[in-house]
């Protein structure tokens, strides 16, 4: 028996599937829809009508007029007698006469469907035309026809069983004297006479009337077919496209691929920014802002028994947000009042001195070759102290006071032997002097798996924040980073999902406006 909670697992992956994949199924559904309508609308409108012809043995005819006969066959077998005869060449050649047509008999029975109804025992013949009242009068003319010559026929089997009959009754009244059998003679010539007058083996049962819509194209029926068709193919493509797409897609593929718990999660439009315009780019926005908060308070609960004080920010390959997520998480910090220092130990791409209007050099390599002071190598950022919302009088309603400097450390000047350096004893001391002269350090990494540089300092610091891009990672990336911290000293990690859609927030944000909190929906 599936438990409830793997049920609804499936129902959410089924869920997040279909989400993903929308505007694909979307776009695949409408061609097939605009296709199936598109290629009713160029058929030429095609229109049936419908006569029924009534089939009857005539040997009731013969019980009427006081002989007691055997029904000869029954009504089913009289019906498919009829449907073989109803359009044959007699009944096609009586009908282009009575319509003048000039069609060939061929055409005109291929023009019309002999069907009997197993319900009522008619024959039903139901012609097609590309004019609607074509249709009918085409119907009732085989119909008229069918019932004319299949009831000359019969009548004229009678003429010939009286002649015969009549022949006997002469040779009779000649050679017998018997009247016994010459009155039964007469009385059964008799009886085929007025047979031959009246039998009425077939009569039209209903006549056809004429058709208010087509019978093809049917666009509705083949718009809804092709909307059923293409939802299916649709779906097919995106099973296809995501066997072959390795991308992961959504937090939970990589929580699961990953064996890590989600720690935080950041927007698209946040990546590359930094907390405030420090750099003359647009800051992070206020949701932005407290997603990356969300984010800090969250790191404590991957080590609740003692904080971390030195965390290192990495992924699996460049530009998937973890320097955003460093120095957001680092201003953040200061921001709560802590002493925090944020360091750049990316030595192959740093970004701080752009991003954060900071000197390129000197900086931490050239600390660790000894051609610059720690002093020299330290940098303060402002961090803007943000105004408390005002109080029912104007006085301010918050009063503490706050850092207005974050302290950072950039890359400094290039070098070769990028990974030895940060493996060495001098950046282990740097280390030690860092955590012991502040309460927070953030270590901005290189990414982990095209070099070496990252493995070298994971074992020095508490905790690992690894930032995950949706629709950019593969799943082999991420088996390839969870191979390598599974060879690594275990160490308190989170996962940080990047690149989440502008749009569609999943817990909806709040803004905050003059003291006054509004949610946003």
């Amino acid at each position: 028996m599936t438990e409830p909670s793997s049920q609804s697992s499936v129902t959410a992956d089924n869920l997040r599937f279909l989400r993903a994949n929308r505007w694909l199924i979307a776009l695949i559904t409408t061609v097939c829809v605009a296709s199936a309508i598109a290629a009713s609308l160029a058929q030429t409108p095609v229109y049936q009508s419908q006569a029924s012809l009534s089939y009857r043995d005539v040997s009731q005819d013969l019980g009427a007029l006081g002989v007691a006969i055997a029904q000869q066959q029954t009504p089913a077998e009289l019906a498919a007698g009829g449907a073989q005869t109803a359009t044959d060449a007699e009944v096609a050649a009586a009908v282009k006469t009575r319509l003048n047509s000039s069609k060939s008999l061929r055409d005109l029975s291929a023009a019309v469907e002999a069907t009997v109804d197993d319900t009522s025992n008619f024959v039903r013949l139901t012609a097609e035309s590309t004019s609607a009242t074509d249709a009918a009068r085409l119907a009732n003319a085989f119909a008229l026809e069918a019932a004319a010559v299949t009831t000359e026929q019969t009548r004229e089997r009678f003429r010939r069983a009286a002649a015969q009959v009549g022949k006997k009754v002469a040779a009779t009244r000649k050679l017998s004297s018997n009247a016994g059998a010459l009155l039964a003679l007469q009385e059964r010539q008799s009886n085929l006479e007025t047979l031959a007058t009246l039998a009425e083996p077939v009569r039209v049962a209903e006549r056809a009337q004429v058709p208010d819509s087509p019978s093809s194209p049917m666009t509705a029926f083949n718009a809804a077919l092709g909307l059923v068709l293409g939802l299916i193919l649709a779906v097919a493509v995106a099973l296809a496209r995501s066997s072959f797409d390795k991308r992961m897609k959504d937090a939970r593929e990589v929580e699961l691929e990953l064996g890590m718990p989600m720690i935080g999660k950041i927007r698209s439009a946040a990546l590359g920014r930094s907390p405030t315009a420090m750099n003359g780019r647009e800051p992070l926005s206020v949701l932005d802002l407290e997603a990356l908060r969300i984010l800090r308070r969250n790191i404590g609960f991957l080590k609740p028994d003692s904080p971390m004080k030195l965390v290192a920010v990495t992924s699996p390959l460049p530009a998937e947000g973890k320097s955003t997520v460093a120095i957001a998480l680092a201003y953040l910090a200061a921001l709560a009042g802590q002493r925090t220092l944020l360091v750049e130990t990316d030595l192959r791409r740093p970004v701080f001195a752009e991003r954060l209007g900071l000197p390129a050099v000197p900086g931490l390599t050239d600390y660790l070759a000894g051609e610059a002071t720690g002093e020299a190598i330290t940098h303060s950022v402002e961090v803007p102290t943000p105004e408390a919302p005002a109080g029912p009088r104007g006085a301010p309603s918050l009063e503490r006071p706050l850092p207005t400097q974050l302290t950072c450390v950039p890359a400094g000047s290039p070098i070769a032997q990028t990974g030895e350096v940060l493996g060495s004893a001098r950046f282990k001391a740097f280390l030690e002097q860092a955590t012991a002269g502040a309460e927070f350090v953030v270590l901005d990494t290189s990414p982990l798996l095209p070099v070496v540089d990252t493995l070298e300092l994971l074992p020095m610091v508490d905790g690992v924040l690894l930032c995950v891009r949706l629709d950019q990672t593969t799943r082999d990336q991420a088996a390839a980073v969870k191979a390598i911290f599974e060879r690594l000293p275990d160490k308190p990690t989170g996962i940080v999902v990047t690149g989440f859609p502008d749009a569609g927030d999943d817990y909806g944000s709040y803004t905050y406006q003059a003291g006054v909190v509004e949610e946003s929906r």
